[in-house]
């Protein structure tokens, strides 16, 4: 990875192919998880919409300075809308899966109580799915990708204008980073729903913006992301146990005495595998936040650990590749 700045400035034309494709190829795995969520027999269909807006609107943020700024505006906007609108179906197909698993594995007090709650989930999951399909009918999706085109359209004359477009870019994900660590750190030290929450949602913001500088760069310039994807993963299951447990608990405050018993100890397991969920996350999260030990204190108002790159930086150890040194050297040390 011995590639500066200065060599892939010298490279505009191929990497503003690089990038023209990684957006034709984002648009179309879009239009092709709506066209699964309209057939309504894939269950991942709706989580793999939602995962495919968050990777347009990361493209779209990441690339803005070469973009034509309405439509670039709008499409974000639209992306952020369909994946909240579908936010409640999804958290409703995880509600749906995790009771049914449990329900295969619970003696017979805890079937008794679960098996009601879980024919109400899935009328509702039913409804929720209805709705999803409503919102990517053919034309509400055409709309959306074109959009995404006009935003788009002009990405390689721009660039030819943009002298500073790639540290432009490498800024905006810098800002991804402090977020995601600060994030961190608060989940770290709080533990509460909320922080790891918000702790997923940062670090899945920093992965896709470096998987959209990687549209540019050298495809392995992102090797190292692994370890975002391994603590948005622990992070995940924390947050699917929180809610489930949530879950039951109002339904035991309503639940026929003879149930409650079963119900809380499903609680209980849940609380458990939360826990357990939150000691696993402690122990690779901590690298991810911390100041690497063989990096310099940063700079005040400045992301701590890799070296900020400004316009018409071109030393020979570029951002990118501190970047990937220290995500794969995190796991090691975590």
């Amino acid at each position: 990875m011995n590639e500066s700045l200065e060599d892939l400035d010298r490279d505009r034309d191929g990497w503003s192919v690089r990038l023209a494709q990684g957006f034709q190829r984002r648009t179309a795995t879009l239009a092709a998880a709506a066209r699964r969520v309209r057939d309504g027999t894939d269950p991942d269909a709706i989580h793999d919409l939602r995962v495919a807006t968050r990777r347009l609107g990361a493209a779209l943020r990441v690339w803005s300075n070469l973009l034509e700024p309405r439509a670039a505006r709008v499409a974000r906007r639209r992306l952020r809308d369909l994946r909240r609108r579908l936010g409640e179906a999804r958290e409703v197909e995880v509600n749906v899966a995790l009771l049914e698993v449990r329900l295969s594995g619970s003696g017979p007090v805890a079937r008794t109580a679960l098996a009601p709650l879980l024919e109400r989930m899935r009328r509702r999951l039913a409804r929720r799915r209805r709705r999803a399909r409503a919102r990517v009918r053919p034309r509400l999706v055409r709309r959306l990708v074109r959009r995404i085109e006009d935003a788009t359209r002009d990405l390689g004359a721009t660039l030819r204008r943009e002298p500073s477009a790639l540290a432009s870019a490498l800024a905006i994900e810098r800002k991804a980073e402090a977020r995601s660590r600060s994030a961190l750190w608060d989940a770290l030290e709080l533990a509460d729903d909320l922080s790891l929450h918000e702790a997923r949602i940062a670090v899945k913001n920093w992965r896709y913006k470096i998987e959209s500088l990687g549209d540019a760069l050298p495809s392995e310039r992102a090797g190292g992301i692994a370890g975002l994807r391994e603590v948005q993963d622990v992070l995940g299951e924390i947050h699917d146990r929180a809610l489930l447990r949530d879950l039951l608990a109002r339904a035991a405050r309503v639940a026929d005495p003879a149930h409650t018993g079963g119900l809380e100890r499903l609680i209980d397991e849940l609380d458990a595998e939360r826990r357990e969920g939150i000691e696993e996350f402690r122990r690779i999260g901590a690298g991810l936040a911390a100041i690497p030990h063989d990096e310099p204190q940063a700079e005040p108002g400045r992301a701590a650990g890799i070296r900020t790159v400004e316009p018409g930086d071109t030393g020979r150890d570029t951002r990118w590749e501190q970047m990937a040194r220290w995500l794969s050297t995190t796991k090691r040390r975590a």
